[in-house]
């Protein structure tokens, strides 16, 4: 947008303001520094959603295109620990998943291959850490699902 071939976004003000940037190519330079790292960058992805929701064209594709990029993803995993076909459940985990727009789109795309179906994490970080600890010591441990 800022030099002329793109479409207009309101995503250019807010990430100006986001960043205390008195221009785009400032906002540019201090993403992914020690000053903005990738978790801080993360930290904008609301407002991507938000300016989603308003109707910014540029938003709603950059949420497509996250939401397609992860299904790929998971797509790739699923290829290397599962046979075609097999029933799978893929899990979808992270703050990125708080955009409705976002989460709809990747479950779309996961549950497009046969035998997928996408769910809400069954445990927390620290119990799937815990979990995959175990597992990685040989020990088979099942933990009870909250009712």
């Amino acid at each position: 947008m800022e030099e002329g071939w793109g479409p207009p976004t309101s995503l250019r003000q807010i990430l100006m303001e986001a960043t205390a940037s008195t221009s785009t190519n400032e906002v540019l330079h201090r993403f992914y520094s020690p000053e903005w790292p990738r978790s801080r960058v993360a930290t904008l992805a609301p407002s991507v959603d938000g300016a989603a929701a308003e109707g910014d064209a540029v938003a709603a594709k950059i949420l497509e295109n996250a939401a397609q990029e992860l299904a790929l993803l998971a797509a790739a995993v699923r290829t290397q620990l599962w046979e075609r076909g097999d029933l799978v459940e893929v899990a979808y985990v992270g703050g990125v998943f708080q955009s409705r727009r976002l989460l709809e789109r990747f479950r779309m795309l996961v549950e497009f291959e046969e035998g997928n179906r996408c769910v809400a994490p069954r445990y927390g970080p620290a119990e799937g850490a815990l979990l995959e600890a175990y597992r990685g010591a040989g020990m088979r441990v099942e933990l009870r699902m909250k009712t």
